[in-house]
């Protein structure tokens, strides 16, 4: 065992018989004669107030929407499409 560790626990044993003897000494003494238990109230906590600017009233102008323009697109009449006729088997 080195020495440092031989130092560590020598100091630990000593820290522990503090305790022990030491609460051993608090347990002999007698109670104080007027004990007096007081209760801190924990006070609310002062809330931020943050000021805000109004809100601007912007007024809406109506949109005007026209109807698209007709327009008409000629052309011309379709042409009859050329169907070979089919030949009849005798």
């Amino acid at each position: 065992m080195s020495v440092r560790m031989a130092i560590a626990k020598l100091s630990a044993a000593v820290a522990g018989g503090a305790l022990i003897g030491g609460g051993a000494v608090h347990v002999a003494e007698p109670p104080a004669k007027n004990p007096q238990y007081v209760k801190h109230v924990k006070q609310a906590k002062a809330r931020r107030v943050v000021k805000r600017p109004a809100r601007r009233v912007v007024p809406r102008a109506a949109r005007v929407i026209e109807p698209p323009a007709r327009r008409v697109i000629e052309q011309p009449a379709p042409r009859p499409t050329f169907r070979p006729r089919r030949r009849r088997s005798s």
